[in-house]
């Protein structure tokens, strides 16, 4: 018999390296952990409940992907029930983890959801800047309604100068910002300053996310941001506003 810490191990194997060739083998594993869910610490669970997922997101993006529903997916009812009931004992990192997931799966069951950002709000002073921008992130695509949540969390980024949040996240949490309709300039502002600080290692993604959060909440795209990264990413040469005038 498999013991918890081989089927978690090779699930998240299978997970990072989105290995679908044969999914019969991870079927069965995620079969496993249900079927003896109580033996498996919160940790393996919530990263059981990840790697389908994060498994599910890679097929769903291939182009031959069908529709057939993938079997483990019938276990992911009795994973985030299993979370749910140990909400009260899940660390900041769990915590996270459970919500980006949520995120990921596009779960959007408030009754669910609800549960562990209540947790998240518990734990709030304890996030790093990875595990607050996860939790935002993933908040966001669940489409929560838990907003005390959220804003105890804005207050976090605004207030705390230690977050050190990479470029990536600052620009996941205004993309979460934006899906949650919250329009908040200190910490736009706050956040592409960030971005800027760090352009050198900023992502066309993370640029991506920043132009569309600015739309969604209705504020102007922070300029400086653009041009610099225009300039150190791709080569442009940003036009002077004489050199505009004398080509008109």
């Amino acid at each position: 018999r498999l013991t918890p810490v081989v089927v978690s191990s090779v699930m998240s194997s299978y997970a990072k390296a989105t290995y679908t060739r044969d999914m019969g083998i991870f079927d069965h594993l995620v079969e496993l952990m249900v079927q003896n869910i109580k033996e498996y610490s919160n940790r393996q669970v919530v990263g059981g409940l990840w790697a389908c997922a994060r498994m599910f997101s890679y097929e769903k993006a291939l182009p031959d992907h069908s529709d057939t529903f993938p079997l483990y997916l019938l276990n992911i009812a009795d994973l985030v029930a299993e979370i749910v009931e140990r909400a009260d004992y899940l660390t900041p990192k769990d915590t996270a983890q459970a919500l980006y997931t949520l995120g990921l799966l596009e779960y959007k069951e408030q009754g669910i959801v609800s549960v562990l950002a209540q947790r998240a709000k518990e734990l709030s002073s304890l996030f790093n800047g990875q595990e607050l921008a996860n939790v935002l992130w993933g908040m966001s695509k669940a489409e929560s309604k838990s907003f005390d949540v959220v804003f105890v969390l804005i207050r976090r980024l605004e207030d705390d100068d230690s977050l050190n949040l990479s470029p990536q996240e600052a620009s996941n949490v205004l993309y979460a910002l934006g899906r949650l309709d919250l329009r908040h300039e200190a910490v736009f502002t706050k956040l592409c300053n960030l971005i800027l600080d760090q352009i050198e290692s900023a992502s066309a993604q993370s640029v991506a996310n920043v132009l569309w959060a600015s739309r969604a909440v209705y504020f102007r795209p922070p300029q400086k941001l653009l041009d610099t990264w225009a300039i150190k990413k791709l080569g442009l040469v940003a036009i002077e506003p004489s050199e505009q005038r004398e080509g008109m």
